[in-house]
């Protein structure tokens, strides 16, 4: 409203607006064969295309903000990064050096463990074994009676095994907790302790409102714990709810952005309209 009334005529226009309306009223009193019955009504409709075109103006110069803010922008937003609602477990795991020998104990603060999921867990140790076996497979073979192409399938299936096992052992060790989290929505702080070292706190986020949080962690200082990812629930269609203005009356219907735009909008226009005098 504010811009079609700084870029246009609007005094000529409620002008022009009122005899439209003036010659309305006149061909509802002339007969259906009255020869000034189309010039009237095809001077009246030129009007209407005139308020109408003086209408699009603002509209066409806010079109490309306007595509940007509800159809460029909500296909960027993830819906991935919104929490998911209470009472669904998710995972945290911890990737730890596969050389650390101690046991890491996970404090679940307002949180609760799912029963399959101990507290205290320790790095597997199947490193050792997996060290002899790659030390038995480096270590030379008896090749006789092989043809030589034999002997370089055999030598190169021993030093992939070899490079398989020297990347495994390499990499961290996962250690995996299951939380529950409380039924309020939040943010729920938790904390990984390893003897000797400064304890690593994170925090998960509860709840369709609730601030994101970072779905990955690094050690803020030299820790045998490499990082610690956190994953969530899959979210559900009826997680993702805009707006549901009229469920205290019993209707749960989510109107989504597009309805909480129009109720705004609406009233928003004849409001302005009738303040500026917008024909």
């Amino acid at each position: 409203m504010a811009g079609q009334w700084l870029l246009t005529d609007n005094r000529r226009l409620r002008v022009a607006k009122k005899r439209s309306a003036a010659l309305s009223q006149k061909l509802l009193t002339l007969p259906p064969q009255s020869p000034d019955r189309p010039i009237l009504s095809a001077t009246a409709s030129d009007v209407q295309k005139r308020l109408v075109g003086a209408a699009m103006v603002p509209v066409g110069l806010l079109l490309g903000p306007l595509v940007v803010i509800f159809l460029w922008l909500p296909l960027r937003v993830d819906p991935a990064v919104t929490p998911p609602p209470p009472g669904r477990p998710m995972t945290v795991t911890a990737y730890v050096d596969p050389n650390y020998s101690q046991p890491i104990r996970f404090d679940s603060g307002a949180t609760q463990l799912l029963p399959e999921t101990p507290m205290t867990q320790d790095v597997p140790t199947a490193c050792g074994a997996l060290l002899q076996l790659r030390s038995d497979a480096a270590s030379p073979q008896k090749s006789e009676g092989l043809s030589f192409f034999d002997q370089l399938t055999l030598r190169s299936v021993r030093q992939q095994l070899v490079d398989d096992l020297d990347r495994y052992v390499a990499e961290p060790q996962p250690l995996a907790w299951r939380v529950l989290p409380g039924q309020e929505p939040g943010i729920y702080p938790l904390a990984l302790h390893c003897p000797g070292q400064p304890p690593l706190t994170l925090t998960i986020a509860i709840g369709q409102h609730t601030l994101p949080q970072p779905k990955e962690f690094q050690p803020p200082t030299a820790s045998s714990i490499g990082r610690v990812e956190v994953t969530y629930p899959p979210l559900l269609e009826q997680d993702l709810v805009f707006a549901k203005p009229f469920a205290r009356f019993g209707w749960h219907y989510d109107i989504g952005w597009l309805g909480v735009y129009l109720l705004a909008y609406i009233p928003a226009m004849f409001l302005s309209r009738w303040l500026l005098r917008v024909p």
